[in-house]
């Protein structure tokens, strides 16, 4: 499994960070300049899957994370982050490689990714909890 599939799954997260922090704005922003990055640093094929691929599961990441946010954080970031790994696995790898192959393994990677972040998330906020009390 590539690194690159374990990032897009912290991506995802990190998505969802930067909604808490910088709203719906901010996030599209990020999700522009990580599309320019993608663009700038691959190869053209590579490049154009990746773009159409970010910026499809990042959007609707952001869509869903927003719908379910107010009902709960977590699983707003575990909901968002699902439909937002298959998205993503499911759009790029036919554009990058031609072939649906690697598609369960990209999306047991980013389920992976997602599952570490979460799991630092819940540490982060059971810390915080302890802290102040």
């Amino acid at each position: 499994m590539p690194a690159g599939t374990l990032w897009a799954g912290v991506t995802l997260t990190l998505r969802d960070l930067l909604h808490e922090t910088l709203g719906t704005s901010g996030v599209l922003a990020a999700i522009v300049v990580g599309a320019w990055l993608s663009w700038s640093l691959a190869s053209p094929q590579i490049a154009v899957a990746s773009v159409v691929a970010f910026a499809v599961s990042e959007c609707v990441d952001s869509v869903i994370y927003g719908r379910i946010r107010g009902r709960s954080r977590l699983g707003a970031v575990v909901g968002s982050n699902v439909v937002g790994l298959v998205s993503d696995s499911v759009l790029f790898v036919p554009l990058a490689f031609g072939s649906f192959a690697a598609v369960p393994g990209q999306i047991l990677g980013k389920a992976v990714a997602t599952a570490l972040t979460v799991a630092v998330l819940l540490l982060a906020n059971t810390a915080r909890r302890a802290v102040s009390r």
